[in-house]
């Protein structure tokens, strides 16, 4: 075994008779070193901390590992038939969730998918600390026969959206430490290799798996330490598509003939959230009065050549919302000062204080979002001059991370959010009672707000626009910037046009794409 190389031990013998086949079979794709679609090279960023998809894997979790979800609308009108649910029934009045698996679905050592998998898939994520556990920490399962299993909770609605964990083989998990971790699922890709020197992790298509779009027999994330590097790689013709490329980039990549620009479908959030509990914390014109001291477009200029940019403030409600940036979030440093000052909050000697006592704010963040440090940073340069003591802590992984958020022990943390595209996902965040309010935020009015919106299908817009409001006067939150991010192709890879179209598919390589109407 080279050093650096973690390789599949159990496809070792598979992979050697997938490479013998010199020819198509039946119902599969041999490789073919001249085929157009035989390999392609992904730029990633950053490298993985360890290669299981609760922990580590990002990217080619969706190539290795199938889901529940039968599909899922993206854009284009177009769906993802993707996962491994042949079809559902709901009873109990919408509490339990009756889960009939597709027969014949195997795992790439050649054992079976069950319903006992499935079980331990949900209960590894529910104890993984991950971003995903809180959403399903109230739901059961209970395997019925070998392909059938019940999901129970008492808000099957708020949960059902979340469904769609990597599926493990609980056998295989009990044998296989985090440490030197394997990946190993039933998706239509499976591992081969990670090298850590080169930062290359390699799959290749597993046999038998068709699809009816263009698919590569091989593909390769190559890993980066920042998006500058994976762009200069892209740009030498080292990879063939990055989904990242830094603002400042955009221009050159416009310029060269060779590549298609495609944007971002997703937009994520960064921001701090406050514990409305901490005192002064808890007071909403404090809250406020911290904001109004952000230069938001100073933030902006610091990440000039990385992936992130501010989105124009009268950006489309569903990509800027409820967080974006409108003119009331501007800097307005004498208006923070007056809000501090009505509390009682006054400068001295360079020092914001009030009984004698002044105020630090300590901001946590994980070890996962330590590349915008530099940002913490002129935050806190930013608070300390208006006199607040700003600590900037990295609080270890995101396991360690997550275990003081969710449990309260923090002032203020760092953390990105994909809360702009899905009132599933925010509601969670920002209603009294909701799973991932680990803010300790508490508004009658925005839970009255959230309920409508989920209960009325009139009067929309208005309502979403009365939840970007209040969240903008009230909420314990400093939404700081959007990313919009920009991927590119190198023509020369030849990846077809239906790619090309909606770059998302990335995601579901080696899958059935079908149009819906």
């Amino acid at each position: 075994m080279t050093s650096g190389i973690i390789r599949s031990r159990f496809l070792a013998p598979a992979f050697f008779l997938f490479i013998l086949v010199a020819s198509p079979t039946a119902g599969a794709e041999a490789p073919n070193a001249s085929a157009p679609f035989d390999l392609l090279k992904i730029g990633a960023t950053p490298p993985p901390i360890d290669l299981h998809p609760l922990y580590g894997l990002v990217d080619p979790q969706f190539q290795i590992y199938d889901e529940l979800v039968v599909n899922k609308k993206i854009k284009g009108r177009k769906e993802v038939k993707k996962g491994a649910l042949e079809e559902f029934e709901i009873r109990n009045g919408g509490k339990e969730f009756v889960i009939h698996l597709k027969k014949g679905v195997r795992f790439h050592n050649n054992s079976p998918l069950t319903a006992n998998d499935v079980a331990y898939s949900l209960n590894m994520l529910q104890r993984s600390q991950t971003y995903f556990h809180p959403r399903l920490k109230d739901v059961t399962a209970k395997v019925i026969d070998e392909n059938t299993l019940a999901l129970f909770s008492e808000n099957l609605q708020d949960w059902v959206p979340y469904i769609d964990f990597p599926l493990l083989n609980a056998a295989y998990e009990k044998n296989h430490p985090i440490e030197g971790y394997i990946p190993m699922g039933t998706g239509p890709y499976r591992f081969v290799e990670y090298d850590k020197n080169s930062k290359i992790l390699r799959l290749e298509r597993v046999p038998g798996r068709t699809t009816n779009h263009p698919s590569p027999a091989r593909l390769e994330y190559h890993y980066f330490d920042s998006p500058e590097a994976a762009t200069a790689e892209l740009l030498q013709g080292t990879i063939d598509f990055f989904m990242g490329i830094p603002t400042a980039k955009v221009g050159d990549v416009k310029q060269r003939g060779d590549f298609t620009l495609v944007e971002n479908y997703y937009h994520y959030t960064y921001l701090i959230h406050l514990n409305a509990k901490k005192y002064p914390l808890s007071e909403p014109r404090f809250r406020k009065a911290l904001s109004l001291l952000i230069n938001r477009e100073s933030l902006a200029k610091v990440f000039d050549g990385a992936q992130n940019a501010l989105l124009p403030t009268d950006a489309p409600l569903y990509l800027a919302w409820p967080m974006s940036i409108p003119k009331t979030g501007k800097q307005d440093v004498r208006q923070a000062l007056d809000l501090f000052e009505s509390l009682g909050w006054k400068q001295n000697g360079g020092k914001l204080m009030k009984d004698g006592r002044r105020f630090k704010l300590e901001i946590i963040f994980p070890k996962e979002l330590s590349e915008y440090l530099p940002l913490l940073n002129l935050v806190a340069k930013t608070f300390a001059d208006a006199g607040i003591q700003c600590a900037i802590t990295e609080a270890g992984g995101f396991g360690s991370f997550m275990e003081r958020y969710r449990t309260g022990k923090f002032e203020a943390v760092f953390i990105d959010s994909n809360d702009g595209d899905s009132l599933e996902y925010s509601a969670p965040r920002w209603t009294t009672h909701g799973d991932l309010n680990y803010g300790n935020y508490s508004s009658k009015k925005m839970d009255a707000l959230f309920k409508s919106l989920k209960d009325s299908k009139t009067n929309r817009k208005e309502t979403k626009e009365q939840i970007q409001s209040l969240f903008l006067e009230e909420a314990p939150a400093i939404s700081l910037f959007y990313t919009k991010g920009y991927g590119a192709f190198r023509l020369s890879s030849q990846f077809g046009d239906s790619i090309l179209a909606n770059p998302w598919q990335l995601h579901y390589l080696g899958r059935d794409i079908e149009e819906t109407h």
